[in-house]
């Protein structure tokens, strides 16, 4: 009877490692992914917005005051579809990142739910399959 007991604590030991683990990297990784959104972002309003004036300035030819006002135009435009973009290549990038380097058992299954699709039907045939 204490053995059993001490291999069910022990058990419960290593699952409570295991899951600490598991938020202390899911931690980690938001962090780095946090950064990188913004690193991806900040690159790409710049990039865009450079392009818009560029634009504005060479191939419009507009005079000072028609392009001041549009200027003002374009960097709230290119700031919302640098946001916007910058969303989309993080999340796919995210995606990349997990399967690349096969993240899935070291994140937590709220990180995972964002980030892999289907996420919820793979983790039922995948418990499906243990229960088999």
């Amino acid at each position: 009877m204490e053995d059993l007991d001490e291999e069910a604590r022990n058990k419960r030991k290593a699952e409570q490692i295991a899951y600490r683990n598991k938020k202390n990297f899911s931690s980690i990784f938001m962090v780095i992914a946090t950064l990188a959104e913004i690193a991806i972002t900040f690159i790409l309003v710049i990039g865009l917005l450079i392009i818009g004036i560029f634009i504005l300035s060479r191939i419009c030819d507009i005079d000072s005051q028609a392009f001041s006002n549009s200027l003002g135009v374009l960097v709230i435009v290119i700031s919302l579809v640098g946001l916007v973009v910058g969303f989309i290549i993080y999340k796919k990038l995210m995606r990349f990142v997990i399967k690349k380097f096969k993240l899935e058992s070291k994140l937590s299954d709220e990180i995972l739910f964002h980030y892999v699709k289907n996420y919820k039907e793979q983790k039922a045939e995948r418990e499906k399959e243990l229960k088999e």
